[in-house]
């Protein structure tokens, strides 16, 4: 089944990407329950992935709230992509977008570009680190003003 067509059943929604690696490799049952992997490969790889992302989320700080930090889609991407043994032929597996350098993509033009995105995307990660920690500064800050106000 196609993203567009899983976002538009999804009320809009873009469907999370395990979600739709199991919809798409997995065998249906009468009753539309999955149970089986159509290819062990399928299975392997969304088993390392899930042990990946365990893995990730071991190596996060501890949200002030107490929720489980999530892996944005970079990360995730990411670490699809590592899991499975990167593209083979421009596209990777589960995924099968072309990755290819000679993309009509000006994202895509060339490895310098390439590095001085992912320089700008270290910058901005850190940037709303620092940002969510001043936020949740300012919470706290708030409700001990709000604690000792008449």
């Amino acid at each position: 089944m196609g993203k567009i067509l899983q976002k538009f059943l999804n009320g809009g929604v873009d469907v999370p990407f395990p979600t739709a690696f199991t919809e798409t490799h997995m065998k249906k049952n009468p009753d539309d329950t999955r149970a089986e992997w159509v290819k062990p490969r399928a299975k392997d790889a969304f088993e390392g992935f899930q042990k990946s992302i365990e893995d990730w989320r071991q190596t996060q700080p501890a949200s002030e709230d107490g929720t489980m930090i999530q892996p944005s889609p970079i990360d995730m991407s990411r670490i699809w992509t590592t899991v499975v043994g990167g593209p083979k032929k421009g596209k990777t597996y589960g995924i099968g977008v072309n990755q290819s350098s000679s993309s009509s993509s000006p994202m895509l033009s060339n490895s310098a570009s390439n590095s001085h995105n992912a320089e700008e995307m270290e910058a901005m990660r850190t940037k709303i680190e620092e940002l969510t920690q001043y936020c949740a500064k300012f919470v706290k800050f708030e409700a001990l003003v709000k604690k000792h106000m008449p």
